[in-house]
């Protein structure tokens, strides 16, 4: 993507992504960060059209005039239009999206498996220019959720080596930590089972990298843990030190820990169990973005609440059957978001997820409360675990 590399979005994005009041802004200035990114991310989707597919796309959804201009007139808000289901990512579905002049040796990332599909796991193509991008912003996001003071010593990741090739939570979180200049441990290995297909339930702890990392008495430490080797943690009644600022994270869903019925059962089962904050992440394959909270002690009033990164632009629908914007946001509704740090494809997801809405006038943008997936009877087929 030689043409991308010198495109003036990319430069334009990145001095945002460099602007060091990027999560110091008010609600109110992040919606001007939008509004002044709008226009020159939908023109690099023009100027970098493969097949005519998204020239053809803006004029289906009344994005451009006569002449194939994008109207001036356009608004955040009319990127809902745009909006595509995480499950059309599965199988093929992005391939028709990419742009031009896209790697074909390019990093393909698969969701955990989890999810019976026939379509199989949603698949997600990431060139390196993409990549870069978004391990640049997870790393501000991640920097932003542990706090200004934070030392950055050290972080490990419960998966494998092995599953940076293929599962974007490992690579992109090696990633970002290693900018935020933490030392990066994976603590996971994998078991040999060839009759398991899903690397997520063939990881089994590695002795040699955990032995160092908890043994390790520096400040600012940090652990990427599964729900499931917290699973373990509780089971076992096993304690960790972290310190006082150390940060316990996770993310990703319960996947399958049926001694557990929700992600706060599990967290309330594990908080007196470990010394340090804890923090939640909800990430996903098809984003290269991630929604983060605050690391706090479980149970602090804001403990749930997700920020969105500053250039991820959020939107609620009103329900899975009624896809509008909502203006009233008292209510639970269905979260729609749009990426302006990819550069891949167009990344304007509905990922069929139901959230509750938060103000957070002292967070970069407005925040909201993960509630549940969105089920069949709603026009979703549940993908266990995720989210």
């Amino acid at each position: 993507m030689e043409a991308v590399e010198d495109d003036p979005y990319l430069k334009l994005l990145r001095g945002h992504l460099d602007d060091r009041e990027l999560f110091d802004a008010t609600p109110g200035q992040t919606e001007a960060r939008h509004r002044q990114l709008l226009l020159p991310y939908l023109d690099f989707f023009l100027r970098h059209d493969r097949d005519h597919y998204y020239r053809r796309l803006f004029s289906r959804k009344g994005f451009t005039g006569p002449d194939g201009e994008l109207r001036d007139d356009l608004q955040v808000g009319d990127l809902a239009r745009l909006r595509i289901h995480s499950d059309d990512l599965r199988g093929d579905g992005q391939a028709a999206r990419l742009v031009d002049g896209f790697e074909p040796d390019a990093r393909r990332f698969m969701s955990s498996g989890t999810t019976s599909s026939p379509q199989g796991p949603i698949q997600v193509a990431r060139s390196p220019v993409t990549f870069d991008l978004a391990a640049r912003a997870i790393a501000g996001q991640m920097s932003w959720m542990v706090g200004p003071d934070f030392k950055w010593s050290m972080a490990m990741i419960q998966a494998a080596e092995e599953m940076k090739n293929s599962m974007a939570l490992p690579s992109l979180a090696a990633a970002s930590f290693d900018l935020n200049g933490a030392e990066v441990l994976m603590g996971a290995r994998l078991r040999d089972d060839p009759d398991e297909p899903s690397l997520w339930r063939r990881i089994e702890p590695d002795p040699e990298a955990m032995g160092r990392f908890f043994s390790t008495p520096a400040p600012g430490r940090i652990w990427l843990a599964t729900p499931a080797g917290l699973g373990a943690l509780v089971t076992e009644q096993r304690h960790i030190d972290l310190g006082e600022d150390g940060v316990l994270m996770t993310g990703g869903g319960l996947k399958r820990l049926p001694q557990f019925t929700s992600m706060s059962e599990l967290f309330e089962a594990v908080a007196p169990l470990v010394r340090g904050r804890f923090a939640d992440v909800l990430g996903l394959t098809e984003s290269t973005t991630v929604f983060g909270s605050r690391a706090d002690q479980v149970g602090s009033p804001r403990f749930w609440v997700k920020c969105p990164h500053p250039l991820t632009y959020v939107g609620y629908f009103e329900s899975p059957q009624k896809l509008e914007l909502s203006r009233d946001i008292d209510e639970p509704r269905l979260l729609f978001y749009v990426n302006f740090t990819c550069v891949d494809y167009l990344e304007a997801i509905v990922p069929g997820d139901i959230v509750r809405p938060q103000e957070t006038p002292d967070y970069p943008q407005h925040g909201f409360v993960y509630e549940r997936r969105a089920d069949d009877g709603e026009g979703f087929s549940i993908r266990e675990g995720c989210g």
